[in-house]
């Protein structure tokens, strides 16, 4: 069973740090990172939750894409002592420091109900649950963002890593990162903190 968010609270960078390093001693023998070209990429635990999850060590192999490096600023611009105001602790460190939720422990992970999700900081509609799928990597994923242009991209060379780190283009807030070794029809994988998100069951969203 999944913890709630405040359970969850979010991963402190040495921590994070710590996760991504395969030589340090709390690494999960099957989970962290491996050198590419002088750069650490992620790979997951446990495998083959998807069809093709076995891949992964293939596709890990080599960098992940180019992000599509956005060019138009956030819709909502405020402070960092407005944001720290009108967001808990957790999701402000999520959202705003981009700091990241343990896997296994968002409260979204097991959500396939109909709906959307949200962008916890603004309300922009970011993912549809039909898109959504089990990744096993222990955060919320996505195949696609409900439409063109509502998340934004960014080279993301923290920890050593090379990734493409994925921000909600109305308000700049931290989602996670994508990486291409998605199942059809995308290839895409968008892993998102639940943190970052939050769910409106269709049943909502259509009366609304």
């Amino acid at each position: 069973m999944c913890a709630t968010s405040s359970q969850a609270g979010a991963l402190s960078d040495a921590t994070l740090a710590k996760w991504a390093d395969p030589t340090s001693g709390s690494a999960r023998s099957s989970r962290g990172a491996r050198p590419v070209d002088g750069h650490r990429v992620e790979q997951l635990w446990p495998p083959r939750r998807y069809q093709g999850m076995g891949l992964l060590q293939k596709v890990f192999a080599k960098p992940a894409r180019a992000p599509r490096e956005a060019t138009v600023t956030p819709e909502i611009e405020k402070t960092e002592e407005e944001w720290k105001a009108e967001l808990p602790p957790d999701r402000y460190h999520v959202l705003r420091e981009k700091g990241t939720e343990p896997a296994w422990t968002g409260t979204l992970l097991d959500v396939h109900d109909p709906g959307l999700f949200r962008c916890a900081a603004c309300g922009a509609e970011l993912f549809r649950t039909d898109d959504k799928f089990d990744s096993g990597s222990g955060w919320p994923s996505f195949t696609r963002a409900v439409a063109d242009g509502v998340i934004n991209e960014h080279e993301d060379r923290t920890f050593g890593m090379r990734r493409t780190e994925i921000t909600c283009a109305r308000c700049g807030g931290h989602l996670g990162h994508v990486f291409p070794d998605g199942p059809a029809p995308t290839g895409q994988r968008y892993c998102v903190n639940s943190l970052s998100l939050e769910f409106e069951p269709e049943s909502s969203s259509s009366s609304s």
